[in-house]
This record gives structure tokens, C-alpha cells and sequence, in this order.
């Protein structure tokens, strides 16, 4: 005799889904692609492999802070270390800390703490590093001007040794 006429309730959407989450980055649109036509060259391949190399060691380097000559990869950090790479597939690095004196240490690099040893061990250099600081001379140095003209030796040939007049 009768039919099921009733309309079934229906939840309010809002309750149901959640609100959309906003992002930075438009994603309706692909991102930009870096295009290389052909091969990459040895350069290329060399900062690829230090980016890549330098995020598996989880050092805190951009990937854009390498550069490359030929097969080697290097890194400017801002505390004046040259980060190299050999361009290899090997997680090794050499960091060239300056240190106070003027020197460059040359320290092999594998993950953050070691970087970190590095820059401190720079850092407490107390070695001349083979510039030994010459004692200052007892008595003072006198120099005539006749010390910084350049010696004419045409000039001394030319002339004849004459005596002191004595009066």
C-alpha cells in the first residue's frame, strides 16, 4: 500500500569534510623544470653529485652554494670554509678552515660534528704555522738614502778612487 516516500537526512557537508589546508605553492600548475639541452657536462655533473653527497651527510649546505670546475665541487660557507668535493659518489669532503693566524686547515669532513671539529679546532690554532716572528733588533736600523737608489754599476767603473784632501 504505501511506498517509502521519506527523504533521507543528509548530513550538513561542513560537519564532514574538513576546510581546505592553504599552501605557498600553487599546485595546479606545474613548477618550473631547469632544462639542460644535452648531456651535462663534467661541471654539471660534479655539483650534482657534491648537493647530493652533502645531503646524505646531512651537512647544512644549499644546493645551490656549489659550484665546480672541471670534476671538483666547491662550497663558500659564511664563516670563510671552502667546503671541496672530489665529484666522486662518496660522502667525503675536505674543509679548509682559516684559522687566526692566516693559515688554512685542510680537514677531512663526513657529517655535521666533524665539520664542527673542524671550525673549532681552527678556531684554538695557537701555531705560527712556520713564519717564525723575528725578535726586534737591539738597535735601531738607520738607512741612508743612499740605500734605496738603485747601484749604477757603469758609473762606479767609470770613476777613479781619488784621496781625501787633508788640510
Amino acid at each position: 500500500m504505501s511506498t517509502k516516500t521519506r527523504a533521507r537526512r543528509r548530513t550538513p557537508k561542513s560537519a564532514t569534510t574538513p576546510a581546505p589546508r592553504l599552501t605557498l605553492v600553487d599546485l595546479r600548475r606545474p613548477l618550473p623544470v631547469r632544462r639542460i639541452v644535452g648531456p651535462p657536462n663534467t661541471a654539471q655533473l660534479a655539483e650534482a653529485r657534491a648537493a647530493l653527497a652533502s645531503a646524505m651527510a646531512r651537512l647544512p649546505i644549499p644546493v645551490l652554494a656549489w659550484h665546480a670546475t672541471g670534476n671538483r665541487a666547491y662550497a663558500r660557507l659564511t664563516d670563510g670554509t671552502l667546503l671541496t668535493h672530489d665529484g666522486d659518489h662518496t660522502p667525503l669532503f675536505t674543509a679548509w678552515t682559516p684559522c687566526p693566524n692566516g693559515a688554512h686547515h685542510a680537514t677531512t669532513v663526513t657529517n655535521p660534528s666533524t665539520l664542527h671539529t673542524a671550525r673549532m679546532a681552527a678556531l684554538d690554532c695557537t701555531d705560527t704555522h712556520g713564519t717564525p716572528i723575528p725578535d726586534p733588533p737591539a738597535t735601531p736600523i738607520v738607512r741612508t738614502l743612499a740605500d734605496t737608489q738603485p747601484l749604477n754599476v757603469t758609473r762606479l767603473r767609470n770613476e777613479q778612487t781619488k784621496e781625501h784632501p787633508q788640510t
